[in-house]
């Protein structure tokens, strides 16, 4: 529910103002937008799970609603640089869209006002010596209640400089430098505010009165089809009898003996066992029994299996899509490097992985991928990243490409929670860059792309799902790194996330 009144804000205008907030979920347990090593850069608002902005720069609504639009929320005049005397923006009407849920909630982003003088102007950050000059969000609640919140991240972008700055002592805003703030607002229940203002204290001023603005950052979302409906598994409970569907070429649910295939040596027999309770890594069951993948402290492979098309009815295909349902275990913290996981392959054996170069004859793959946890520079973060690592036919180097699916809900996960992790793969007509590779979590797409140059030849086809889990690279893993695995689907239709009551 969403209550609205108008309040006076300032002689020229009113605004609706007094927002009801008792229905708006809580904000999530970290930072949106880090400011630590791994966090946001003038290309990702994630570098650590490689998110990519739509453009350098960051992204943003304008108070109009338009992507990258002009019309700011609010504006101020730089006419002078004093940390004595603070410069205030009255950012109520940028709260809406935290309601809303079209901009993070307790982000703001500020940028030069189109039009106005080019700055830059230096601001004191969260990490100035003089905390009293900190960036500060004032809330003012309608039972007289007043919250002064500092903010738990702070950057700017400089671009090209793609590093990321938030360790700095100020921030700045310029012609090519905009400036991302994350304050913990959180609503109140049965309340609503009556206003918001962000104060940031000057430092050093560059050019003569530039007007900085306030708009609301903006996560990448796909202009395709939503894909959120729950595909042929919608009306099967705990997948039953999905296996018998005319779609489906192969569907595991490790509930008896058969999954047995997927050992391939003695160092993955070790690693792989089926299980219904492991308190120890505070698992629970999706359905019964789960694949339990251990990559072993000192190693690097935990599992390496072909699920191989030319055994299923139709043979190889162009098209093809793939379901399994993933839990991180409480002990996966890979700090050393990241990896590899499940995902679709046309390797036959001769490129495509292992730097072995795709040149779009001899072979390809699109496995998953696991980031590395930035233990030092983010050690509180929950986020454990997920996303592709490809040989396509277009890749400069010897190796692949990581791509982070930064769409949506994104491929930003938590330990000890199951996901449905779903993937779609069509080559390309050889001589077009039209290949396609989507990703879903939960039913939500979370990264797409229809220019792919996946082949040159009409041979190289899909020739398997590689059921791999690989840490590295070539490096090891200095501790035992646990995921589970239920419900794989290999089908040629959309699969969706199922339906599994709890």
């Amino acid at each position: 529910m969403r209550c609205l009144a108008k309040l006076a804000l300032g002689r020229r205008h009113h605004w609706l103002a007094w927002l009801c907030l008792a229905a708006v979920a809580l904000p999530s347990p970290a930072a949106t937008f880090g400011d630590g090593p791994g966090g946001a850069t003038c290309i990702h608002f994630s570098s650590t799970g490689r998110l990519a902005w739509m453009q350098p720069g960051g992204d943003w609504v304008d108070a109009s609603g338009k992507l990258h639009g002009d019309q700011a929320f609010a504006e101020a005049t730089m006419a002078s640089a004093s940390s004595a005397q603070p410069v205030s923006w009255d950012v109520l009407p940028l709260m809406a869209e935290w309601t809303r849920g079209r901009v993070p909630n307790g982000t703001l982003l500020l940028r030069i006002a189109p039009g106005a003088p080019a700055g830059p102007v230096n601001f004191a950050s969260r990490e100035h010596a003089d905390r009293s000059i900190a960036p500060l969000l004032t809330v003012k609640w309608d039972d007289g209640q007043v919250e002064r919140l500092n903010a738990i991240a702070d950057t700017f972008f400089a671009c090209p400089t793609v590093k990321n700055l938030g360790s700095s002592t100020l921030l700045r805003v310029g012609a090519d430098m905009t400036t991302l703030l994350e304050f913990p607002f959180k609503p109140r229940p049965g309340h609503t505010v009556s206003s918001l203002s962000l104060s940031l204290s000057p430092l050093k001023l560059y050019g003569r009165s530039p007007r900085v603005g306030i708009y609301g950052p903006q996560l990448p979302r796909s202009a395709g089809p939503a894909w959120t409906e729950r595909g042929l598994s919608m009306a099967m409970e705990h997948d039953a009898g999905i296996a018998k569907h005319k779609d489906v070429l192969y569907a595991q649910n490790f509930d008896d003996d058969s999954w047995k295939s997927f050992i391939t040596g003695p160092k993955i027999e070790a690693s792989l066992r089926t299980l219904s309770e492991d308190k120890a890594r505070l698992f629970v069951p999706l359905d019964r029994k789960a694949l339990a993948v251990t990559i072993p402290k000192g190693g690097s492979i935990a599992l390496n299996h072909n699920l191989r098309f030319a055994q299923w009815p139709g043979g190889e295909p162009d098209e093809a899509y793939f379901r399994y349902h993933l839990r991180l275990a409480d002990n996966w913290n890979p700090v050393v490097d990241g990896g590899k996981l499940p995902g679709f392959a046309g390797t036959y054996g001769v490129a495509g992985w292992g730097m072995r170069r795709s040149d779009g004859t001899n072979g390809w793959s699109a496995r998953g991928a696991f980031m590395r946890h930035d233990a030092q520079g983010e050690p509180d973060s929950p986020w454990r990243p997920i996303g592709t690592y490809a040989y396509t036919a277009s890749n400069e180097g010897r190796s692949g490409l990581v791509w982070g699916w930064n769409l949506g809900p994104t491929g930003r996960l938590t330990r000890n929670r199951w996901y449905s992790i779903e993937q779609y793969l069509k080559l390309n007509t050889p001589g077009q860059t039209n290949g396609v590779y989507r990703a879903w979590v939960d039913g939500q797409l979370v990264f797409e792309r229809t220019d792919l140059h996946w082949r040159d030849v009409t041979t190289l086809k899909i020739e398997s799902v590689w059921l791999n889990v690989f840490h590295g690279g070539t490096a090891k893993t200095d501790r035992d790194l646990t995921l589970y695995m239920d419900n794989l689907v290999v089908a040629r239709g959309y699969i969706g996330p199922g339906n599994f009551p709890r």
